[in-house]
């Protein structure tokens, strides 16, 4: 037999309601309310009308777009298929870029990782270009490459490099 309390909480416990009526309409409406954080779609909304009224206020068209300015051209851009494509050109110069890092770090880490005289004679050269940002190199690959997907390309392998030529040499030196 159970506990006398026990009982008296079950006896007068509300009993659920029926999901046919408005309370079901009531708790599908809250449950997609907390999934969409209702309160962060507002605070982007709030931050992008205040930034459309400073540049309206302030007639700062010239220099800084407007979020209804940057929406439109997002628009156009998708709809006449000018954004796809540049999208495309930027994935592909991407990919190029990752494999020639997978190929020059997996090649260059076997061979530092294979022979120790390498090894000594690079880590210097190593230790010294590995740290340096491949953001820092965009003018200097802009000045060599000039604007376009070969720049892209260098930015790419120069990053990606290191992690795979590192990677590759202490495992091949194991």
């Amino acid at each position: 037999m159970a506990h006398p309390a026990i009982a008296r909480r079950a006896a007068t416990r509300p009993k659920p309601l029926s999901r046919s009526g408005p309370s079901a309409l009531v708790g599908r409406v809250d449950r997609v309310v907390k999934r969409t954080n209702f309160a962060g779609w507002l605070f982007v909304v709030l931050v992008t009308g205040l930034a459309e009224a400073t540049v309206r206020l302030f007639e700062l068209e010239d220099s800084v777009a407007a979020p209804s300015a940057t929406l439109r051209a997002l628009g156009e851009g998708v709809w006449s298929g000018a954004l796809p494509s540049e999208i495309g050109t930027t994935l592909e110069s991407y990919v190029e870029g990752f494999a020639i890092a997978i190929v020059a770090g997996v090649v260059l880490g076997l061979a530092i990782g294979s022979w120790r005289t390498l090894l000594d004679a690079l880590s210097v050269v190593i230790e010294f270009l590995r740290p340096i940002p491949a953001v820092a190199l965009i003018p200097l690959a802009i000045l060599v490459f000039g604007l376009g997907i070969p720049m892209r390309r260098f930015v790419v392998a120069y990053a990606a490099l290191w992690p795979i030529l590192i990677n590759t040499a202490v495992r091949r030196a194991r």
